[in-house]
């Protein structure tokens, strides 16, 4: 935390934080891994966070662009998506709970821990129904350039690898799951107060029971991931249960939230 705070006050010069931003968020998506090397990858995601906590968006425009690239160029379950996945999740961590009107620089970061969140407003489907409750801009544009291409291509994709039943190596099997697991984080934290527009659009059209594209709607690749979980329940096999039931649980509390706040 010290470190990261350094980081957020190093320097006048806007070229040096420019600079230092840029490299913490290159090496973080280039980081990842276990041991020390996964330890690593933890100090620099949190002080990603922070910087992106005081500076995104005012200071820092050019970071939904940059995230969205390192999506594009990751292979399937591979370091480079999971690693991208995580400065996303990280991102996001500032929205948990409804926010007041304050400058980036005094956003303060929350846990998503369930139970925990702000009572304050109501938490209507728009989430825009009052000024305590309105959606702010830059999770507006994370919900729409981030998270909603996520739920088109990374997550059918890594619902595929888990429900198909083929097998895995141990390690391949473990990162999809952790990148699955991920995306569910993402989507809870930019739901949990609020209601994005483009979330709420696209959760209108899984209830409607559009099917006018070819990408199953959230609610199906939630389901149907869980169906696959349970149906595995009981099995140990790469190394993964952990992982599995880390997965179960973040999809029960997705679920549930979009049920009890937003009557999804």
């Amino acid at each position: 935390a010290a470190a990261a705070a350094a980081a957020v006050n190093f320097g006048s010069d806007p070229a040096v934080k420019a600079t230092l931003r840029r490299d913490i968020l290159a090496a973080l998506l280039e980081s990842g891994g276990t041991g020390r090397i996964g330890e690593v990858s933890k100090v620099l995601a949190e002080t990603f966070r922070t910087i992106a906590a005081a500076d995104f968006p005012a200071q820092w425009p050019e970071l939904l662009p940059t995230l969205s690239a390192a999506l594009k160029e990751s292979t399937a379950s591979g370091v480079r998506l999971e690693q991208s996945l995580l400065a996303v999740a990280m991102l996001s961590k500032q929205f948990v709970y409804f926010k007041e009107k304050k400058s980036s620089s005094e956003q303060q970061s929350s846990s998503d821990e369930p139970g925990s969140a702000s009572t304050s407003g109501s938490g209507g489907p728009s989430g825009a129904s009052s000024s305590s409750t309105s959606v702010p801009s830059e999770l507006e544009a994370l919900a729409s350039e981030m998270v909603l291409p996520l739920l088109t291509g990374a997550l059918p994709a890594l619902a595929v690898t888990i429900t198909s039943g083929a097998e895995q190596a141990p390690g391949d099997r473990a990162r999809c799951l952790q990148c699955a697991y991920l995306v569910c984080k993402i989507v809870h934290r930019c739901t949990r107060s609020y209601m994005p527009s483009s979330l709420h659009a696209a959760l209108s059209s899984s209830e409607s029971g559009d099917r006018s594209g070819a990408t199953p709607t959230l609610l199906a690749l939630l389901g149907g991931i869980g169906a696959s979980l349970r149906g595995k329940s009981n099995s140990n096999a790469s190394g993964a249960s952990e992982l599995e039931g880390r997965l179960a649980k973040r999809i029960l509390q997705l679920l549930n939230n979009l049920q009890v706040r937003h009557e999804a």
